[in-house]
C-alpha cells in the first residue's frame, strides 16, 4: 500500500469519491498530496512548536527572563 501523507484542505475538493471540505485533514497518496499542495488546494499541516525536538520556537523562557531584568 502507498504511503499516506496528511494534508489540510484549503478549499473543497473530491478525493476517493468523498468530498473533502475546507479545513478538513485527510491522508492521501504522496503524489496526490503533492499535486493538491502544488495547486494551492491543500497544505501540509504545521507542527506546533511544543512538538519540536530542537527547542526552536520556544521563546517563553527568554521572554520571562527579559521581563525580570526590566523590573
Amino acid at each position: 500500500m502507498a504511503k499516506l501523507v496528511e494534508v489540510v484542505a484549503k478549499s473543497d475538493f473530491w478525493a476517493g469519491g468523498e468530498l473533502i471540505e475546507e479545513g478538513e485533514s485527510v491522508g492521501l497518496s504522496e503524489s496526490d498530496s503533492k499535486t493538491l499542495v502544488g495547486t494551492g488546494q491543500a497544505a501540509y499541516p504545521v507542527e506546533e512548536a511544543s512538538d519540536s525536538e530542537d527547542g526552536e520556537g520556544s521563546d517563553s523562557e527568554e521572554e520571562e527572563s527579559d521581563e525580570s531584568e526590566t523590573d
